[in-house]
């Protein structure tokens, strides 16, 4: 049996030489799925990123390391505390960023306050061990497919407000140690929850055709 990588590719491969007006059978699909991933596929609601969290992981493990790499870039986590003015970075590799939504009105928005400064007081500092900091995440790099998640789950309710899902995103002023050239992002894909509750409801897709 194939790995999800080469069933991925395969899958799109074959509904695209199908044409847009002949339904694509999945069958092939769900084998390769079913073969890691038996507790999800029960015939019950599951989560869209977990799941795609899982495909992911087998990418990275088996053949489908370059597609994973398309998605990976590197992160940095800068604290500052307000003490002494002590610099701590944290460096680590990502293939996609959960963003708050709460209050924001775009994905542009909501990602330029995702990497704004913000003010923390649960971290000591190693040099003069007082708690209050500031933190800010970088870009070390950008990846070839940014993958964004709307955080629109809070517990046991899913908010529900209104956000605008921009053809494009720039992150150029997302960047830190490296050449500040212009970077933008085009919105190609999205996974869409439709329901009112975190309970219930059905996940949809939809893609950018080839202009």
């Amino acid at each position: 049996m194939k790995c999800i990588a080469c069933r991925i590719i395969g899958s799109f491969r074959d509904s695209r030489s199908k044409g847009n007006d002949i339904p694509y059978n999945p069958a092939a699909l769900y084998e390769a799925l079913k073969k890691d991933n038996v507790d999800i596929l029960n015939g019950e609601q599951q989560d869209a990123h977990e799941f795609w969290l899982r495909i992911m992981n087998s990418m990275n493990e088996n053949c489908g390391k370059e597609l994973y790499k398309l998605f990976q870039h590197d992160v940095t986590y800068v604290v500052i505390c307000q003490n002494c003015k002590a610099e701590s970075e944290i460096h680590h590799k990502t293939s996609e960023h959960v963003i708050n939504v709460r209050g924001k009105t775009s994905v542009q928005e909501a990602l330029n306050y995702y990497f704004e400064e913000t003010y923390i007081d649960d971290k000591l500092c190693a040099v003069c061990k007082k708690t209050s900091a500031t933190k800010k995440y970088y870009l070390k790099s950008v990846p070839k497919c940014m993958h964004l998640v709307l955080n629109r789950f809070e517990t046991d309710s899913k908010l529900l407000d209104d956000i605008e899902l921009n053809n494009q995103l720039k992150v150029t002023k997302y960047h830190k140690g490296m050449n500040q050239e212009f970077h933008k992002y085009k919105l190609v894909s999205i996974i869409n929850h439709i329901g009112t509750s975190l309970h219930r409801g059905h996940y949809t897709a939809f893609s950018r055709n080839n202009e």
